[in-house]
């Protein structure tokens, strides 16, 4: 009884903190919409002389700034896919392939074309001196630049990222991940390699759609996501009991070899690393890993005007949507200032050490169940599983009434 009250309470709390942290966001997405709307109406195309701004990149950074920034920029934005994805929620998407329309919005769709340039394509050169941008299959002198954004994330195995430098629709990406999901439907044993976030979440949903399929989560690490610094232990010790509570098999402390017999499936999905996509960057703007060297106001050290944002960049915290989210605002921010949008008396946005503190996680298990942090809480249960569903709703539809107001 004493914990069935506890889980209550934690519960109600857990939903009543959330709803909190999303209610002004939901609510400045809303005043957005609507003041754009206004401006549509009554300023009509941009005026002449508007500053040059160049959003390399159309993730979660990247489209968002674009979409800050459209009326008050020149803005072209250049990405290799057509459309904008809600990343996290591809695991449940390769079980439930009639989702993908979900988390999928057209670039089109959510900017004002008539005053943003959409560039389908992928960048191969950026000159830092002349200020020019080349894009890959456009001839003559690149694009001009008064201010750059590099946004171009990282890469990760597929099915979970379309590979870099491809350029790649909408309905393609959709079709994709059908097959995949075919292919899941199929087989009657799947490898998950790597227990990270991603490995976790996607045992989480194949066991939940496939109760009956041999699941197997191999691990190098002692502890399922014993690389992601934000997750506690209380949350470690929920997934891995529930994945093995419901039939997953975990293999910890071990490497998948090439020659390893006695992990064989009939088909693997590799959830393991990330590298940055910045090789149209010069090797000097970068760390040793690859990842863009930017100061605490997000500008790439030794690259005049020009910042960058998202999982591209070199930092401490983790690679998550809402922290590319959290950079694209502090750009937003800077570049107002940069141009006396906003009072040149307002400091300079900044991010200490280049990291977001503070910030919710959600680890989700398929759709009733996974793990909320924040602030050293962990709350386990149904709440979590609901919240990255109310997550996706929101990013999704500041997207999406845009759209209705074009």
């Amino acid at each position: 009884m004493l914990y069935l009250l506890e889980m209550v309470f934690f519960s109600s709390a857990d939903a009543v903190l959330w709803l909190l942290f999303n209610l002004w966001g939901i609510l400045r997405h809303l005043v957005e919409s609507i003041v754009f709307c206004i401006l549509y109406l009554f300023v009509g195309r941009q005026p002449k002389n508007q500053p040059l701004l160049v959003v390399i990149g159309g993730g979660f950074a990247g489209a968002l700034i674009t979409k800050k920034l459209e009326n008050r920029f020149s803005v072209t934005l250049v990405d290799n896919k057509d459309y904008f994805e809600f990343t996290p929620s591809v695991p449940h998407v390769l079980v439930d392939s009639a989702h993908v329309k979900r988390m999928h919005i057209l670039h089109r769709d959510y900017l004002n074309t008539r005053k943003t340039v959409v560039i389908n394509s992928h960048v191969t050169r950026i000159d830092s001196v002349k200020r020019m941008v080349e894009v890959a299959g456009r001839s003559g002198p690149g694009l001009p630049y008064d201010y750059l954004v590099v946004c171009t994330g990282s890469s990760y195995q597929l099915p979970f990222k379309a590979r870099p430098g491809n350029v790649l629709l909408m309905a393609t990406r959709a079709t994709h991940i059908t097959e995949y999901t075919t292919q899941l439907k199929k087989a009657s044993s799947i490898l998950v390699v790597g227990g990270g976030v991603v490995g976790v979440e996607v045992a989480g949903e194949l066991v939940y759609r496939y109760p009956g399929k041999k699941i197997i989560l191999v691990h190098s690490g002692q502890t399922l996501m014993n690389r992601t610094s934000d997750v506690t232990a209380k949350c470690r010790q929920y997934c891995e009991q529930y994945l093995r509570s419901a039939g997953v098999e975990v293999l910890l402390n071990r490497r998948l070899e090439d020659n390893d017999t006695l992990l064989y499936a009939d088909v693997t999905i590799a959830c393991t690393g990330i590298s940055p996509n910045a090789a149209f960057l010069d090797k000097k703007f970068k760390n040793p890993q690859g990842f863009v060297q930017v100061t605490p106001s997000l500008r790439i050290v030794g690259m005049e005007n020009c910042y960058a944002a998202g999982d591209v960049i070199a930092s401490e915290e983790e690679k998550l949507a809402q922290a590319a989210e959290a950079h694209a605002r502090i750009v937003v921010h800077n570049l107002r200032v940069a141009e006396n949008i906003i009072s040149a008396s307002e400091r300079t946005c900044q991010i200490s050490g280049v990291a977001i503190p503070h910030r919710p996680m959600i680890v989700s298990l398929g759709p009733q169940r996974g793990s909320f942090i924040f602030l050293g809480w962990t709350i386990n249960g149904l709440f979590p599983a609901l919240m990255k569903t109310v997550v996706e709703w929101k990013v999704m539809t500041s997207y999406t009434w845009r759209r209705s107001l074009l």
